[in-house]
């Protein structure tokens, strides 16, 4: 059985990673092959040499067939037609220099990631798939991966994710003004429950295009709809010549509320029915190619909510976990005798958030607490009091105070809404982030091994 993508998004092998680790970056001083040796040339054993220089980093070509490799594999999976080796090699190297970029980016910034990091980000993705982390090297060896390759891979997307926080993420702000807008907005337009699922093909420009520049785009952009419209494939297409984030998936947005559709396509978006695909739209990124896969509308939000009070014991050098458990056993006997579970909260607890409040807790959602004090609530009957029970936390005992069923529908909404439209943001200000390094950098790649034919950027 094949590992499923993790929760945090950080198995996304190929999704976000594509070079090697920013320790093994090479340079491009001491990079260049050496001349063969004879022995090497007499046995025609190819040697390795670079495809890209991206500022003072380079990509191998040994890099670039491993991962190209590796794109062709997940393809494989999920039965995408292929493009022609030529055309996936550019695409997968494209995405390569994007995070050597990043890597370099998060290097001036000093932006590191531990071995602990890393080992516990395995250790989380190894729980979710149901095995422990000692056996995900023999999982991933019969998915024909490298351990230590997935280990460089996680730790690229983990520094990816820290610079992007740093240099996009801190800065994305949604003010309750913005909710209540796209809230309305949305109602207005009848789509305020509607969820769409999007695939697209973005052709990037410049931050700042010449006449020339636009026209060479939108001429691309306009063949690849005619293709398109003429029956070719819209993931193979994506796959082959997109510039987006998620271009070796397809091109695949996943499902977005309304709110968090780009604004510049959003009108053509919410016109459109599932199989459908959009003319090229032009914004300040470049022009999109959107094709509408299906619509379902969301349904009224309606959960349990458990009002409970707790007494928490929390453990140290000084109290045991024998201790703490004995204390809540004699703080439980005398409640159960009569004495104030409040009084005893407010003298006892070391909840300083309910202890002042009797141990009262509040109304709590399914999920607000942690796993294991929501298991032994849960089994609670209405002003039962549980058996002292240990979290991570220390000891408690909780009592249930009563039960009601909640409508919580608009309060959902506004948090979805708020996801939503930080999402968006993220989405657009991400890749215009993404498109200052490139118009910044130095790039010259070299696919063809002809110096005399470099592209430049």
């Amino acid at each position: 059985m094949s590992i499923k993508r993790s929760a945090l998004a950080l198995f996304l092998i190929l999704a976000a990673g594509f070079a090697a680790s920013a320790a093994n970056m090479p340079n491009p001083a001491t990079a260049t092959p050496e001349p063969a040796t004879s022995s090497l040339a007499d046995k025609g054993t190819p040697l390795d040499r670079i495809v890209a220089v991206v500022n003072d980093g380079v990509i191998l070509q040994s890099e670039l067939d491993r991962q190209t490799q590796l794109i062709k594999q997940q393809l494989a999976q999920h039965n995408t037609t292929l493009p022609s080796d030529d055309v996936l090699r550019h695409q997968v190297l494209d995405h390569m220099i994007t995070t050597q970029l990043e890597l370099q980016a998060a290097k001036n910034k000093g932006i590191q990631v531990s071995d602990d990091t890393v080992n516990q980000t395995l250790a989380q993705i190894a729980q979710q798939n149901g095995f422990t982390l000692d056996e995900m090297p023999a999982k991933l060896a019969a998915q024909g991966l490298s351990y230590d390759e997935f280990r460089d891979q996680i730790r690229t997307q983990l520094i990816e994710r820290q610079i992007r926080q740093h240099a996009v993420d801190d800065h994305v702000f949604v003010s309750p003004a913005e909710i209540d807008q796209y809230l309305a907005q949305q109602a207005q337009q009848g789509h305020g429950d509607t969820q769409y699922h999007l695939y697209q093909i973005l052709l990037t420009l410049p931050q700042q295009p010449t006449p020339e520049q636009v026209q060479k785009v939108k001429a691309k952009a306009d063949e690849i709809y005619k293709k398109l419209q003429g029956g070719a494939d819209f993931s193979s297409t994506a796959v082959a010549v997109s510039n987006g984030q998620e271009a070796l998936h397809g091109g695949d947005l996943g499902w977005l509320r309304g709110s968090e559709l780009p604004a510049s396509l959003a009108d053509a978006i919410l016109s459109m029915q599932p199989g459908t695909i959009s003319q090229p739209i032009r914004d300040a990124n470049g022009y999109h190619i959107v094709k509408l896969a299906d619509k379902r509308s969301e349904h009224h939000v309606v959960v349990t909510q458990t009002h409970a009070r707790h007494i928490l014991i929390r453990t140290n050098l000084l109290v045991s976990d024998e201790d703490a458990k004995k204390h809540l056993e004699k703080i439980r006997g005398e409640i159960e005798h009569g004495a104030s579970f409040a009084d005893l909260a407010k003298k006892y607890s070391n909840d300083p958030g309910s202890a002042t409040e009797g141990g009262d807790l509040g109304w709590l959602n399914p999920g607000q607490v942690v796993p294991k004090f929501q298991q032994v609530m849960d089994k609670l009957k209405v002003n039962e009091i549980s058996e002292p029970f240990q979290t991570q936390f220390g000891w408690h005992i909780v009592q249930v105070l009563g039960r009601r069923q909640q409508d919580q529908t608009e309060d959902v909404k506004r948090r979805q809404a708020y996801s939503a439209i930080h999402t968006r943001k993220l989405r657009e200000q991400t890749e215009q982030w993404l498109r200052t390094l490139r118009d910044q950098a130095y790039i010259s790649i070299r696919l063809n091994g002809d110096a005399g034919s470099d592209a430049d950027e």
